[in-house]
């Protein structure tokens, strides 16, 4: 009988190691690029379609809000003095529901399918408290989700930061969730890269976004996995790393550290359009100080290029992780959108990409937004709880993983650092796609472990120490371990909308005009 169960247990064993792991679908993956919209002008983001026919849109990112917003035509929110295609193009495009065959309009949230969290008085993030929606059509690649809820925003919920439409990809994302319930993904994962936004031609490359796994060959060195923090107003997107050090590299070898010797808890955002934010006093003041330079343009400031830093900024974290932000990417040409549609460059003004925290945000913590990731790769796993940073790899080149925990129990390759200083393995499938080498596992064939149980003799205490090794390993297996670090966030001020109402909508036959 011992004989028999000890037989069952390797056989079981066996199968689970060294047999074929289920398919899965491949990851979806679209570009960070410069994206045409319907008044012919290209802005940068991703490239998503809505409706039948399809109107494009470019959208950005968004850590904190679950659905996808978009503005509508009859409610652009356009700023003062802008024209109708220029205000296009600042929105990444504009939806008319009633231009669209397959689109059904005048809808709530919860009418629509919508996760509702975006739309009610949250105190640890912004949100859209006046809205309307629509279900359509998206497009998203190669694949497409019908009636999908499309929420359009009734207030300028991101003003000059935050201007686009925004793909939601926070804990409860109905993207992730409706590609991976239509099959599409096999995983709420995502990977983002946004590329290299650049004025220097040899320097700038498109990005990618992934949905349901990472794209590993942007991806170089060691990774840093942390848990996902509750969202807070100091944190909204619940990623944040104690920074230990603001370094300017200068061309001739010298260092300045900003920050030395207070260290500061900071806040990843992948849709703010910065490298990061820092106090005016001390850190931009000692900017100024080090570098040796005078703003030409206090606002913002904008700088002459002929007098401006010319060195590199390297980031460091409490973890040990650290990241180096080349000057063509911390350093840029001052550029906004033309009345014609069409981005427009000033060479003659040049901004460094450090927003100055004053008055009512000067005792914020740092924000990290967008163009640190020119430099680090990020990836989302919102199943397990945890974020993942890389040292970003500057390529076009594609090596998708897909992330699959329910269709195989293979260990990934991504490591989740614990507050102690170890690694341990996180539970889980990252398969990569045909084109990647597999990995071995080092486990037994199937045939080499049927021989050792018909050919060797055993005694009772190890077929008992056997079955119950067998019954510990299935259960490791199937159970996953995660780091409860706890980071430490500090409360921003987030300005309040100074709308008044709803905007005015135009209907036509149950759709939004």
């Amino acid at each position: 009988m011992l004989a028999l169960l000890f037989l069952f247990c390797l056989l079981s064993l066996a199968a689970s190691s060294s047999a074929p792991a289920c398919s899965s679908p491949t990851p979806i993956a679209l570009p960070v690029t410069n994206v045409k919209l319907s008044n012919g002008q290209e802005i940068r983001g991703i490239p998503l379609s809505i409706g039948t026919p399809a109107q494009n849109f470019s959208f950005q990112p968004s850590d904190f809000f679950n659905d996808t917003w978009v503005f509508n035509t009859s409610a652009a929110f356009c700023w003062p003095n802008t024209t109708e295609t220029q205000c296009l193009s600042q929105r990444g495009g504009l939806y008319d529901p009633s231009l669209s065959k397959t689109a059904v309009g005048d809808l709530n949230v919860f009418e629509a399918g919508g996760d509702s969290t975006d739309t009610e008085g949250r105190v640890d993030g912004p949100h859209v408290w006046f809205n309307k929606f629509a279900k359509d059509t998206l497009h998203v690649g190669n694949a497409s989700v019908d009636s999908y809820p499309i929420g359009m925003a009734g207030l300028d919920y991101g003003e000059y930061l935050n201007p686009q439409a925004n793909i939601g990809l926070g804990r409860n994302s109905t993207l992730l969730n409706a590609l991976k319930d239509a099959g599409h993904i096999s995983s709420r994962v995502w990977g983002y890269w946004p590329g290299i936004d650049s004025a220097t031609a040899s320097a700038a490359m498109d990005g990618s976004i992934v949905f349901g796994g990472y794209d590993a060959a942007k991806t170089t060195g060691a990774n840093l996995t942390l848990p996902l923090a509750q969202p807070s107003k100091g944190c909204p997107s619940g990623m944040s790393l104690i920074l230990t050090s603001m370094r300017l590299d200068f061309p001739n070898g010298t260092e300045a550290d900003l920050l030395a010797p207070q260290t500061i808890s900071a806040c990843f955002r992948v849709n703010f359009p910065s490298i990061m934010t820092a106090a005016s006093n001390p850190y931009y003041n000692r900017f100024l100080e080090y570098t040796d330079v005078t703003p030409i343009d206090w606002i913002k400031p904008l700088y002459s290029p002929r007098d401006v830093f010319v060195g590199e900024l390297t980031l460091g974290f409490s973890t040990g992780f650290s990241v180096t932000i080349p000057n063509d990417v911390l350093v840029v040409p001052d550029s906004s959108v033309g009345s014609d549609g069409a981005v427009q460059t000033n060479s003659s003004a040049s901004i460094v990409r450090i927003g100055v925290l004053i008055d009512a945000n000067a005792n914020d913590n740092p924000t990290i937004g967008r163009d640190f990731f020119a430099s680090a790769y990020l990836m989302v796993d919102l199943e397990a709880n945890t974020f993942t940073l890389w040292t970003a790899n500057a390529t076009s080149d594609t090596n998708l993983v897909t992330i699959d925990r329910a269709c195989s129990t293979n260990a990934s390759n991504v490591t989740d650092n614990t507050d102690d200083g170890t690694v341990a393995t996180i539970p889980g499938t990252a398969s990569e796609t045909a084109t990647a080498s597999p990995e071995t596992n080092g486990s037994i064939p199937t045939t080499t472990i049927v021989g050792a149980v018909v050919g060797g003799v055993l005694g009772a205490g190890a077929f008992i120490a056997t079955a119950i090794f067998c019954v510990w390993r299935r259960r490791s297996l199937a159970k996953s371990s995660q780091s409860m670090t706890e980071l430490t966030t500090q409360e921003h001020t987030y300005p309040d909308d100074n709308s008044s109402g709803p905007p005015s909508y135009v209907w036509r036959t149950n759709e939004l005009v």
